[in-house]
């Protein structure tokens, strides 16, 4: 309940609740952001840019009780971007991809990404 009222004081013009929110989530970010995109610098950087998103787009969440899941999908997408953008690969699955593979294949095309079974037992 009190993350509502910030969020409510922060979309209200009182810049220390948005402080409040920074200190509260800042290295909840940078460590999804790391995860996704393997690299603790840049992570940091993407965590600020976040962060800024937030601040400009704060009118745009209906729902202050739902800040956290709002926060959360800004924060994969802000990571997903930065992929794309850079063209770098991740480990999934045991297996490393480009993104662009993993985002652009159909639904139907799924098992393409999966590794061949040995069918010789």
């Amino acid at each position: 309940m009190e993350i509502e009222k910030t969020v409510n004081d922060f979309k209200n013009g009182d810049s220390q609740a948005f402080e409040t929110l920074y200190k509260e989530y800042y290295r909840e970010v940078c460590m999804t952001i790391n995860g996704i995109i393997k690299d603790e610098s840049d992570a940091e950087d993407l965590a600020n840019e976040v962060f800024i998103k937030i601040y400009h787009k704060i009118d745009e969440l209906k729902n202050p009780s739902s800040f956290g899941k709002w926060l959360r999908r800004i924060t994969v997408n802000t990571a997903v971007a930065y992929i794309r953008k850079n063209k770098r690969t991740v480990l999934c699955d045991d297996e490393t991809q480009n993104i662009e593979s993993i985002y652009s294949t159909e639904i139907g095309d799924y098992k393409e990404l999966l590794p061949e079974k040995n069918n010789d037992r």
